[in-house]
C-alpha cells in the first residue's frame, strides 16, 4: 500500500484525474490511498475525482486548503500557480499515522510499476527525488547559492519522509524562507532544495522523465540535459531507464502538454487514452508559450522549426536544435523577456 498526494485547483482537475487513472492502472496490484489537496474546484471536479476512489485499488479523499494558502499569497504571482504551495501542508493536513508519501504533479502520466516506491524504507534522507536535469539555465541554482555540483531535485515528483519533515519542521522552515524577502526564481521547489540540502538521495531518473527525456536517444543526451546528471546517473542507468519511463512528467515548454491546443508531447496518445477511458470529453485550453510577446513569439517560431524534425523522429536533429534555440541563447531570452 502507498499512499499519494496531489494537488490541484479547478484548471487542472482534469490532468490530475487522469494521473490517478494511470497509477492505478499500471499498478494493479498496489492499493493507494490518494490524497487531493484542492482549492476552488467545482461540483463536477468534485465528483469525476472522488468517482475515481470506485477503483478496487484505490481510495480518493478530498482535502480543502483555499483557507491554509492565505500566508502564501504574499509570494504568489501571476507565472505562479498559488496549489503548488499546498504540498508544503503535508505534514500539517495529512493523517499523522502516515510516515511516507509520494508527491506527485498533476501534470504527470504513469506508464509503468511504482513498486520500487512502495518498497522504499528510508534512512536519514528527507525526501528523494529525480536530479532536475532539465534546468538549462544555471541561474536558477547560483542564485540560491549552489554549485552545480550540488544536487537539485524536480519537485514534481518527491518521496517524502513525512515522519522525518515532522520531526525538523520541514513545512515551516520553507514558508519562513518563502516569506523572506530573498527572490526565488522556482519557488517552492528552490526552497524544497535549500531546506531539505544534504538529505536528499536521488531515484532512478525514469520515475520522472520531463522533456524530451523519454524519446531522445542517450548519446544526445548532452545536448539537452544539465551536465550534472552526468556525474549522478551512470550512462547504464540514463540508457536503460530511458528506454522504460515510469512518471512522465509533463513540465517542459517544448511541444506543450496533453490536454492544450497546438501541443504534440511524448505519450500524449497514452494520455488521451487514458481521457477517453474516463469518459472525459475534452475542450482545449488555449497554449501560452509565455506571458511576454517577445518571448512567446519566439518560442512558438523555435518550436516550429524543430518540430517536423520530432514527427520524424530525427531526435540527433532535434537534441542539436533545442540545445542551439533553447540551451544557449537563456540570455537572449531574458533580455526578450525583460522587454515588455
Amino acid at each position: 500500500m502507498l499512499n499519494v498526494v496531489y494537488c490541484t485547483d479547478n484548471g487542472y482537475v482534469i490532468p490530475t484525474a487522469i494521473s490517478i487513472k494511470s497509477l492505478t492502472s499500471s499498478n494493479p496490484c498496489t492499493s493507494f490511498f490518494v490524497y487531493v489537496l484542492t482549492s476552488g474546484i467545482d461540483k463536477a471536479g468534485e465528483q469525476l475525482l472522488s468517482g475515481l476512489g470506485k477503483e478496487q485499488n484505490c481510495q480518493v479523499f478530498l482535502i480543502p486548503v483555499n483557507n491554509h494558502l492565505n500566508d502564501y499569497m504574499k509570494v504568489f504571482n501571476k507565472n505562479t500557480n498559488i496549489t503548488t504551495y499546498a504540498r508544503l501542508l503535508c505534514e500539517e493536513l495529512l493523517p499523522k499515522t502516515i510516515d511516507k508519501v509520494l508527491y506527485v504533479d498533476g501534470d504527470t502520466l504513469f506508464t509503468d510499476s511504482i513498486k520500487y516506491l512502495e518498497n522504499y524504507s528510508f534512512d536519514d534522507e528527507l525526501l528523494c527525488g529525480v536530479y532536475d536535469y532539465s534546468l538549462s539555465d544555471y541561474r536558477v541554482k547560483t542564485n540560491i547559492g549552489y554549485k552545480n555540483s550540488d544536487i537539485y531535485v524536480n519537485a514534481g515528483v518527491l518521496l517524502i519522509n513525512l515522519k522525518a519533515w515532522r520531526q525538523n519542521k520541514v513545512s515551516e522552515k520553507c514558508q519562513k524562507m518563502l516569506l523572506s524577502n530573498k527572490i526565488f526564481m522556482l519557488g517552492d521547489q528552490d526552497v524544497i532544495n535549500l531546506v531539505c540540502k544534504d538529505r536528499i538521495k536521488l531515484l532512478p531518473i525514469n520515475f520522472n522523465m520531463t522533456g524530451l527525456s523519454a524519446v531522445i536517444p542517450y548519446r544526445y543526451y548532452r545536448f539537452i540535459m544539465d551536465k550534472g546528471v552526468f556525474r549522478y546517473y551512470s550512462k547504464e542507468q540514463l540508457s536503460l531507464k530511458q528506454k522504460k519511463p515510469v512518471i512522465i512528467h509533463y513540465a517542459s515548454e517544448v511541444f506543450g502538454k496533453p490536454w492544450l491546443s497546438n501541443s504534440d508531447p511524448v505519450y500524449e496518445h497514452v494520455w488521451h487514452e487514458y481521457r477517453k477511458t474516463l469518459g472525459i470529453d475534452l475542450k482545449e485550453k488555449k497554449r501560452i508559450y509565455s506571458t511576454n510577446k517577445h518571448l512567446a513569439k519566439y518560442k512558438k517560431c523555435v518550436e516550429q522549426i524543430i518540430y517536423p524534425f520530432y514527427k520524424a523522429k530525427i531526435y540527433g536533429a532535434v537534441a542539436i536544435l533545442y540545445w542551439g534555440f533553447y540551451i544557449v541563447p537563456h540570455g537572449f531570452q531574458y533580455l526578450l523577456w525583460r522587454i515588455k
